[in-house]
């Protein structure tokens, strides 16, 4: 039946998630054949965007991005950290009501923001204190990074210390 049919898509998708979870991690670790790319036996970044795009599952290819553009940002490897920001947040729609949408903006900010573009900081700033206001303990750490870094790239040394510290204290 059609509803047996979408349980199954359902649960393929949160398979999916999963691994896609765990290859993060496994990178993370420097369990992976390249450390910047989410390759193993396990999963393949190319073959679940393709999967991901097939099954329309924009909100998949979105996390997928994330995971990469964090990866990037770990890896120091600012032009990709960016590419794969600007694509996350072409599916933030897809994230509505999750905690994906604060972690997409904080993401965009802090990639561009290392290369010295403020850019769309600022509307990040403003979006993650409103997430902070509902939800202080999980959201605040991410304002306060995106605040310290914008006082650091405008040469504010003192006042982003400060951010940095109220960041580390959450």
């Amino acid at each position: 039946s059609d509803g047996r049919a979408l349980r199954r898509a359902g649960m393929f998708s949160m398979i999916a998630d999963v691994r896609r979870q765990l290859q993060f991690v496994r990178n993370l670790r420097g369990a992976s054949r390249d450390p910047e790319r989410m390759v193993s036996d396990e999963f393949d970044e190319a073959e679940d965007l393709r999967v991901q795009t097939a099954g329309g599952h924009k909100n998949s290819i979105s996390a997928l991005a994330w995971y990469q553009g964090m990866l990037a940002l770990y890896h120091r490897s600012l032009p990709r950290a960016c590419e794969r920001a600007d694509a996350a947040m072409a599916e933030l729609s897809a994230h509505q009501g999750t905690q994906m949408t604060p972690r997409i903006w904080h993401l965009h900010a802090i990639a561009h923001l290392q290369l010295g573009q403020t850019g769309k900081s600022r509307e990040a700033l403003k979006v993650l204190r409103a997430f902070e206001e509902r939800a202080p303990s999980t959201f605040g750490h991410l304002a306060d990074l995106v605040a310290a870094e914008r006082a650091r790239v405008s040469g504010r040394t003192e006042e982003a210390a400060r951010l940095y510290d109220d960041a580390v204290e959450r």
